[in-house]
């Protein structure tokens, strides 16, 4: 049964050098909580097909796809582009990892224990496969993925059948999803196991630091709080996915984003998309509720 699991160890790579390397992520501000995903309705279907058609003139012609899933939290304001396609996971399926175990920990009444914890940091911080192999068993494998995710109300987030962790497929509204069970009290997960995960993605390693954080303020005092994955086709060495989900905070706001990308021919290819559709969405989004 292990055999499938480590197939997924080809799916992060050593992250290549980022120009934001050298930065740091602060720690996590108070979280906020918004009107339900599905409900929200701050905004009108004129200024969702502006910034669709924004998106529209921006990538068209240029390789891949590209999905967006962007909430703001004070009013619940939700913006989707492609957010029902999917996806391969790649490592933004460690989040859902973490998030499993704390799940099951909270059954029993308890915290993470020391391995558990271990296992959490090197996946989240670190992006660690190893930890995941070891997460994805220890969760119950396939089954108790299939499970946890159906507790968290994840609509099209499915494992790989094989039991490769970074091989099941997910869409950006299902990452949306699960960044409010993470970031709001929208969530099986109670606030010691919410501040918990939220210190980790606040905690990336620096080369890890991309994606939605280009969207945040530059000088920003709040936090970024992130969950990358990045990832070449099996056995052929590209074209790759390259996602970033996570939290940030630009003009006083705090905003959930997922944005999803395949068949980038690079990884710095795949970067540059994440960040410039993240940019856009954050960018109109703040200038409509501003």
């Amino acid at each position: 049964m292990l055999a499938p699991v480590l197939l997924a160890t080809v799916l992060a790579a050593v992250t290549p050098g980022h120009p934001r390397a050298g930065g740091t992520v602060p720690p996590p501000a108070p979280s906020d909580t918004g009107a339900p995903i599905e409900t929200a309705a701050a905004l009108g279907p004129q200024e969702r097909a502006r910034i669709t058609a924004l998106l529209d003139d921006r990538f068209s012609g240029r390789p891949g796809r590209v999905a967006v899933s962007v909430q703001d939290l004070r009013t619940g304001a939700t913006f989707g582009y492609a957010a029902d396609a999917e996806f391969r996971v790649a490592s933004v399926v460690k989040l859902d990892l973490v998030v499993h175990m704390l799940m099951n920990a909270q059954e029993s009444g308890r915290f993470l224990t020391d391995r558990e914890t271990d296992l959490a940091e090197r996946m989240l911080r670190y992006s660690e496969n190893d930890a995941a192999d070891d997460a994805y068993q220890y969760n119950g494998f396939t089954p108790g993925f299939t499970e946890a995710t159906a507790r968290l109300g994840l609509l099209d987030t499915r494992p790989h059948e094989g039991g490769a962790w970074g091989m099941g497929t997910s869409t950006a509204a299902d990452r949306l999803r699960l960044l409010r069970a993470v970031f709001t009290d929208a969530s099986p997960l109670n606030e010691r196991s919410r501040a918990y995960v939220r210190s980790l993605m606040a905690s990336v390693a620096p080369e890890q630091a991309w994606g939605i954080s280009a969207a945040a303020d530059a000088d920003s005092t709040g936090s970024t709080e992130l969950k990358n994955g990045w990832a070449p086709a099996p056995g052929r060495g590209g074209p790759w996915n390259v996602h970033s989900t996570g939290r940030i905070e630009r003009d006083g706001r705090a905003y959930l984003a997922a944005v999803l990308t395949d068949d980038q021919p690079d990884y710095g290819t795949g970067v540059a998309a994440a960040e410039e559709a993240a940019t856009l969405v954050v960018e109109e989004l703040a200038r409509f509720l501003s």
